[in-house]
């Protein structure tokens, strides 16, 4: 069950938005593609959306993906939860 959504990214076509499960720690947050979401929790989330408000706290890890760069990071606010 889904607890809120937090953010959202658009790659190409898709939008991705980044949920928070009822019951779960942050660190099982997930993306999940718009087509796969209740269209009411949609609406809820994009009615208050005023962008991606996220700061590094630290850089945890780099490697490279199907020649892409990609990081794990910490993120500043993020409970530990």
């Amino acid at each position: 069950e889904v607890n809120t959504l937090l953010s959202k990214w658009t790659q190409g076509r898709t939008t991705w938005y980044l949920i928070k499960w009822k019951g779960f720690k942050d660190k099982y947050n997930t993306w999940e593609k718009q087509r796969d979401i209740n269209a009411e929790l949609v609406n809820e989330f994009e009615a208050s959306y005023e962008g991606n408000h996220f700061v590094i706290k630290q850089l945890l890890g780099k490697r490279t993906r199907r020649g892409r760069i990609e990081y794990l990071v910490k993120w500043k606010g993020g409970n530990e939860s």
